[in-house]
């Protein structure tokens, strides 16, 4: 149940050397002179409030600007948090495959395993309950959830009093999102984010998504890696708190492990005359096996099949271009664009609106099903 891998788009601002300078100087002059109040009374709480209160800068620095995998390899700390939170995060998804395959204690001893660390086996010796018993039912390995969750809110309670979303001035935000330059919501691929002034003083921002939720991980609130630009439809309306193993847009996108598949009921709509055709996101065989898991997660988590319908008029009308270029055009571009010699992206975009090009797909609206149309269809 790790939330790891791609999404439709992929984006890669997190890796701009120069934005991530600018992003550590800006967050941790905002952060300075923050520290956690009383030490909390809970044995188990106390080191990693000693570790909250005595960090270094360079481990701020850190947390803003490495990635999950890198932190939870240089910090066993960090890792053990990450296993906590990812206990409670994912809980719910064993709920639901123990009962799509039928298997109760094995997979609930899996997943214990999964995520077995400092926190877990000291809540297990709490509650005194023989590992045997505790995994045999719901109702006991309830408890340890429960008890899994109470530790994540008060560890995440400490992190709060140095680091939080809310600790970004608007200022920064507006910036950051600017300095991000992600045009299209990566998530869907079909709308628009950018920055509205309403006044000179009040700038409308679009949302900042946390990829993994601040709710749960409050650790990575401010993490670079984990914020992304989307839409506000994709962030308030389907995501939400959503936990699944879904595709991060940091690592990469669908790419061609998943296109827009057309199915032409007759010849005329392979050419756009009619519209003929069916059309929905398929997986392709030749895809990775937990890749494919994680696409049909995207796939459903923001409903990409269905609000794709409204397109067909869309891809109609790229069909139709489509085959006027290459069954009309195609000897005569030269002679009707004459002395202009466009480069092939920007001819493209005189044809379909797009550039075909997968590395701007972050930046054409529906760049990604116009290529699909065009080069797959």
């Amino acid at each position: 149940c790790n939330r790891k891998g791609k999404l439709m788009i992929e984006v890669r601002y997190w890796k701009d050397e120069k934005l991530k300078k600018w992003y550590a100087e800006q967050m941790l002059a905002a952060l300075k002179g923050k520290s956690p109040a009383r030490k909390p009374s809970d044995p188990l709480l106390q080191p990693f409030y000693a570790k909250i209160a005595t960090w270094e800068e360079t481990e701020l620095a850190d947390i803003l600007l490495e990635d999950r995998n890198r932190l939870a390899e240089k910090y066993d700390w960090i890792n053990e948090y990450i296993k906590l939170c990812d206990f409670t995060a994912y809980y719910s998804v064993l709920q639901e495959l123990t009962k799509a395959k039928r298997i109760y204690a094995p997979l609930r001893i899996e997943y214990l395993n999964q995520y077995r660390g400092y926190y877990l086996e000291a809540l297990i010796s709490e509650l005194a309950i023989d590992e045997t018993v505790l995994t045999h039912s719901w109702p006991n390995f309830d408890k340890l959830h429960r008890a899994a969750q109470r530790c994540c809110q008060s560890l995440n309670l400490i992190i709060s009093e140095v680091l939080d979303y809310s600790f970004m001035p608007q200022q920064i935000r507006h910036h950051l999102y600017q300095k991000m330059d992600v045009q299209v919501c990566p998530y869907c691929n079909r709308q628009y984010i950018h920055t509205v002034s309403a006044t000179e003083k009040e700038t409308y921002l679009g949302d900042l998504d946390h990829f993994y939720p601040k709710s749960i991980y409050q650790l990575f609130s401010l993490s670079l890696w984990n914020l992304t630009p989307v839409c506000k439809p994709c962030n308030q309306l389907f995501k939400r708190q959503y936990n699944r193993e879904i595709l991060s847009p940091m690592e990469s996108g669908f790419d061609d492990d998943c296109i827009l598949k057309i199915h032409y009921q007759d010849v005329s709509s392979m050419s756009g005359i009619n519209d003929h055709f069916t059309f929905n996101w398929e997986i392709q065989e030749s895809a990775p096996e937990d890749k494919k898991e994680q696409i049909r997660q995207n796939l459903d988590m923001f409903s990409l099949n269905e609000v794709y319908q409204f397109h067909k008029q869309d891809i109609q009308n790229i069909l139709r271009r489509r085959h006027l270029r290459s069954k009309l055009l195609a000897d005569r571009q030269d002679a009707l664009l004459g002395d202009f010699r466009l480069p092939a992206e920007d001819v493209n975009r005189l044809f379909y609106g797009a550039s075909l090009n997968k590395d701007k797909f972050h930046k054409e609206l529906l760049g990604k099903m116009v290529y699909d149309v065009v080069v797959n269809g």
